[in-house]
């Protein structure tokens, strides 16, 4: 009988230490991935698509826009936080300003004339 209950008790102890164990934590969720911000846009003057690059010199600080095919060209002083879009939509606000200041000019030359 004795080595019945010393089996059992083995046996018991064994599964103790099986059972016991603690469960492993469980692994976090993957991170999701940042968006990439685009590098090649369309162009404004030649109406082309993908044919605009950016390139950002943060040494010089300094970011370019050049298309491809008309070779327009745009730069202006960048700080670290300024990314390629920054340049471009940067440039499109200029290029629309200078339009607008062309139309203001033509008027006021039209109102001369008229008179």
């Amino acid at each position: 009988a004795s080595e019945n209950e010393d089996e059992d008790e083995f046996r018991r102890t064994w599964l103790r230490c099986l059972m016991g164990k603690r469960k492993k934590a469980s692994k976090p969720p993957p991170k999701a991935k940042r968006p990439t911000l685009e590098k090649v846009f369309d162009c404004p003057f030649c109406g082309h698509e993908q044919c605009v690059e950016c390139d950002i010199m943060r040494a010089k600080g300094v970011g370019r826009v050049t298309c491809r095919l008309c070779h327009e060209t745009f730069a202006k002083k960048i700080t670290h936080l300024e990314d390629a879009v920054d340049v471009y939509s940067e440039w499109i606000d200029a290029t629309v300003a200078a339009n607008e200041d062309d139309g203001n000019k033509r008027t006021a030359r039209d109102k001369k004339n008229d008179e």
